[in-house]
């Protein structure tokens, strides 16, 4: 009798048939290229095999058909290895999929490189399947696909595919959708009756229903059982094989796992309470700057459409022109109503003049007619010494001040007549004077030009070394760029030597010595030996201003060398070029390298030696000096010889600011000679009777002691001439007045002339802007123009208009430039408050740009709106709800785990009671012995605190610590997959 069924029923009768396994393929899996298929006997099949023939391969294939994804591979593929199962350091499905045979260490970077089969540069895939066959030979196929794209690194750049199909299916068929990566419609459109699954328990229990695995739903217990016995890990110990083949997971982790779970969501809810305290502490500061940033803009484009950066015309322009107009009519009535003013005057003045003339005439004939004609004549000579006198004083005054150089005082005749004798020697001595202060300061001169030349060398040396790598002088580098030119050759391509070369950090003491001794080699221009003749076709019609020297090397890599630190040679370092090879063997070379010595006594000896000093002796021979204007050539740097030039620089120019200041004052002197020769000549020339003051006014008081004399004899003749020089007084007033007046007159029309021209000329423009109708001003803005332009001027000026419409303008011009400054600092803060956002929160469908800005500001609205203190009470009220109660079953739960421990343990010891054991025949017995290690006892202490209280009557901060104390607690019980290398968390933890 057979327990197969009388009929089968797909879903009904899987469980009363007796599955095995068939055949199994890989394609692409480890060593196995291509595609393979292992069909396995009926009865039992022995796989076997020399090292590294694929049994491992073979059997890691099955694990990773069947079982999760976290289950070890075969201990013989790992035995060498550590980490976690599947990990890098381990073998893993990347490692399979591609065929790992080795790995090398780069030389450059020392990193690890696996060297595979296939995929390397390019995508590949690989798959694994098993066919089982029923006693009804039925078929039904497990499989899994992989799909490895060019350049993947991790196992979730690997896209996988699990599934099923009753009957067989043959691998190489899957060959077809690999263009699709296995997408599940491809694999569905190509294989019709295929199960695809997403998820690993889906599939799992498909293979548990229909392979009949497990009883009660212990499928998964079953497989793990299964897959720790296929593992071929050694088991050293009876408490291992114990631990490792009986015992299931402990209860503790479902406790902990469920603990877990139910304080996610709080943790969920405290980062999201933090998250969103971030966000308003990082977009806090939006609406502020975004005021500045519209305040600022709006500000500088009110000026900007004023126009006043711009040409032509524009409203600011038209503001100008209405403005003056204005002020042009206020003027034009100011000055009509002052002309009619000043023609009233002007006329009072005239009549004045008229009538006063004739009252002076009429006293005039009286006078005469009481014998005035003898004081007439006396008054008219008096006014001729008057006058006299008055043209001696103001040559007198003149002389003065043209001799007020010459130290000497003239009050008389006597005086006058030393002073020119003084005067006529020192003019006859000033020739050879003057010659000689002009010979010091032609002196001073020729002293000061070649500094100045050397200032202006230097200052052209600075300039042409600033930037460069380089101390190759100008003339040099011009006559190689000439060369590359010619030649098509890059400049950088054609090095000197002295720009490979350079002295060695510490060595700076021996610079002098390495320039002296390689003099005959750094300034060859090198050049790639396979361009020589090429180069010297091109530059052969050249006129080159400058002899150069160039020879062909041959390039090799840069290789770095040590040469001995006793010679020039090893106190260079050389620059990484092809041509340090041909540069390090040339100044090593005997017939240039030379030993460095401490002292002119060392010299003598075997071979080139040189000081410091760059004194050098080879044999009898030997050589000292610097050449003039030879300056340092060596070097990958110009910083050292840029800094002598500049503090030569500053010496030189020291030295010529005091040339020049001696020839400065040295010229003064000579000016001041020249004018004090000027002064003598001028009294030598001077005759006295034109500077005699005193001897003038002496002739005036005789002549008016005569003509008082004469008016003493005559009371009538005193009254009227008393009473003309009264009216004469008033009549010279008078005249004054009219004269004044003509001049205003006279200023007032000009003025008019002007105001009316202009008034032309704003009336014409205003004309033309206002029929063009292109620029327009509105009230708002005039008014705007006019507050700006009445700051700290008078507005109502026609006079100061221009300067104050240059003030606004500037003025305007600077707050505009302030505004944009203000609103570009704005935005730019704006835009890196964005950017830090999106870098802790990115969000694709917000940008980091200005228009982004009310996206932001609505998420700053959105955490205000909702409120951080009510979600801080309502994450406090949820900690409180939890209170860590769904910690007590986690304590419960090692008590239980310890008792069942116990209850698996008994029949164990039973049936190892009837096992003799070694060569005694003795018997094995496993003892239950409980650990009490501090870690455990101190976490076991923590989860009753935790598990206990509430955190209602807290505080803020109080919850806080609670919060972060509980977290701390979580992190021990959480799978270590989920701590992502926080800690070692569960092994050690909740394990019992």
């Amino acid at each position: 009798m057979t327990d197969s069924p009388l009929f089968h029923m797909d879903g009904a009768t899987e469980g009363t048939t007796q599955w095995r396994a068939e055949s199994f393929q890989m394609v692409n899996w480890g060593g196995f290229q291509g595609h393979h298929t292992i069909d396995f006997a009926a009865s039992a099949t022995l796989v076997s095999g020399a090292s590294g023939t694929g049994k491992s391969s073979l059997l890691d294939a099955y694990l990773a058909l069947m079982m999760p994804s976290d289950t070890p591979f075969n201990g013989a593929s790992n035995d060498a290895g550590s980490g976690r199962a599947r990990s890098v350091d381990q073998r893993n499905l990347m490692t399979y999929l591609r065929g790992k045979t080795d790995s090398t260490r780069e030389a450059d970077t020392g990193q690890m490189h696996d060297q595979v089969l296939r995929g390397a540069d390019e995508a590949t895939w690989g798959a694994v399947a098993m066919t089982f066959i029923d006693d009804n030979k039925r078929r039904f196929t497990v499989l899994r696909a992989y799909f490895v794209p060019r350049g993947a690194t991790k196992f979730a750049d690997v896209t996988m595919k699990m599934a099923t199909r009753d009957g067989r299916l043959d691998l190489r068929d899957l060959a077809d959708v690999t263009e699709a990566r296995f997408d599940k419609r491809a694999l569905k459109n190509r294989f019709s009756d295929l199960d695809v699954f997403d998820t690993y328990a889906a599939f799992s229990q498909t293979l548990y229903t229909r392979l009949g695995i497990g009883a009660n739903g212990e499928g998964g217990k079953a497989l793990r059982l299964l897959a720790r016995i296929q593992a071929g890990q050694q088991v050293k110990t009876v408490d291992g094989l114990y631990k490792s083949m009986v015992l299931e997971e402990p209860a503790t982790y479902a406790a902990a796992d469920k603990a877990v779970d139910h304080f996610e969501d709080l943790e969920r809810s405290y980062g999201a309470m933090v998250t969103e305290a971030q966000k308003a502490k990082v977009l806090e500061r939006l609406p502020e700057l975004h005021r500045d940033y519209e305040s600022a803009t709006e500000k500088a484009d009110l000026i900007d459409r004023f126009g006043v950066h711009r040409e032509g015309d524009t409203p600011f322009v038209l503001w100008q022109l209405l403005t003056e107009h204005g002020l042009l009519d206020a003027a034009a009535d100011t000055n009509r109503a002052r002309r009619r003013e000043n023609q009233a005057a002007f006329s009072a003045a005239r009549d004045a003049e008229t009538e006063l003339k004739g009252r002076v005439a009429d006293l005039q004939h009286q006078q005469r007619d009481n014998g005035g004609d003898v004081l007439a004549g006396l008054q008219n000579e008096l006014d001729v010494l008057t006058a006299r006198r008055d043209d001696v004083a103001a040559e007198r005054a003149r002389f003065d001040d043209r001799i007020s150089l010459v130290d000497t005082t003239i009050d008389s005749a006597d005086d006058f007549v030393a002073a020119q004798l003084r005067a006529e020697e020192f003019v006859a001595g000033f020739g050879a004077t003057e010659q000689e202060l002009d010979l010091e300061r032609v002196g001073l001169q020729r002293t000061a030009y070649p500094i100045e030349e050397k200032i202006r060398t230097l200052k052209q040396e600075h300039g042409f070394l600033t930037g460069r790598a380089s101390l190759v002088p100008q003339h040099l580098h011009n006559a190689r760029l000439m060369i590359a030119e010619a030649a098509g050759i890059p400049a950088d391509e054609l090095p000197f030597v002295a720009e490979l070369i350079d002295i060695a950090p510490g060595e700076d003491a021996w610079r002098q010595a390495a320039e002296v001794t390689l003099s005959s080699v750094v300034r060859v221009l090198l050049v790639d030996e396979t361009r020589l003749r090429a180069l010297g076709e091109a530059i052969d019609p050249l006129h080159i201003p400058v002899r150069i020297h160039f020879e062909g090397v041959a390039l090799h890599p840069h290789q770095e060398v040590r040469p001995d630190p006793r010679y020039v040679s090893g106190k260079l370092v050389f620059k990484d070029s092809p041509f340090s090879r041909w540069v390090q063997d040339r100044v090593q070379a005997p017939a240039i390298d030379a030993l460095c010595v401490a002292g002119p006594a060392e010299l003598a000896g075997d071979g080139s030696r040189v000081t410091q000093s760059g004194q050098i002796r080879n044999g009898k021979r030997g050589a000292h000096g610097w050449n003039k204007d030879q300056r340092s050539i060596i070097g990958f740097s110009s910083g050292v010889r840029l800094s002598e030039i500049t503090d030569e620089l500053a010496a030189l120019k020291e030295r010529a600011d005091d040339l020049a200041q001696q020839a400065s004052g040295m010229a003064g002197r000579i000016m001041a000679l020249r004018r004090l020769k000027d002064a003598h000549q001028h009294l030598i020339d001077t005759a006295w009777a034109a500077i005699d003051v005193a001897g003038a006014q002496a002739r005036i008081g005789a002549k008016e002691a005569e003509r008082e004399r004469l008016l003493a004899g005559s009371d009538v003749l005193r009254g009227l001439q008393d009473e003309e020089a009264r009216l004469s007084s008033e009549l010279e007033d008078t005249q004054k007045r009219k004269h004044q007046t003509e001049r205003a007159a006279a200023e007032l029309g000009d003025e008019h002339a002007a105001i009316v021209d202009r008034q032309d000329l704003v009336n014409v423009r205003l004309e033309r802007i206002q029929a063009d109708e292109t620029v327009t001003l509105t009230d708002e803005h005039s008014a705007h123009l006019d507050a700006q332009f009445a700051f700290g001027v008078d507005s109502a000026d026609l006079a100061s208009f221009a300067g104050g419409v240059k003030r606004l303008r500037e003025r305007l011009t600077e707050q505009s430039s302030q505004d944009r400054e203000t609103a570009r600092n704005a935005r730019d803060t704006l835009i890196g408050i964005f950017e830090t956002f999106q870098s802790r929160w990115p969000d694709p469908n917000i940008g980091v740009g200005m228009e982004s800005y009310s996206s932001y500001n609505d998420i700053l609205d959105a955490v205000y709106t909702l409120g951080l203190y009510e979600r801080r009470q309502e994450w406090k009220r949820r900690l409180s709800a939890w209170s860590g109660q769904d910690l007590v079953p986690l304590v419960g739960a090692f008590t239980t785990s310890i008792e069942e421990i116990e209850d698996r343990l008994r029949p164990i010891n039973e049936i190892l009671t009837t096992l003799p054991f070694g060569a005694g025949r003795d018997r094995l017995q496993i003892s239950l012995r409980r650990l009490h290690r501090d870690d455990a006892t101190a976490f076991r202490k923590e989860l009753k605190l935790l598990s206990s209280g509430s955190t209602e009557e807290f505080t803020d901060e109080q919850t806080e610590s609670r919060f972060t104390r509980l977290q701390a607690f979580m992190n021990l019980i959480r799978r270590p997959d989920d701590l992502d290398g926080a800690g070692a968390g569960r092994a050690g933890a909740v394990r019992p």
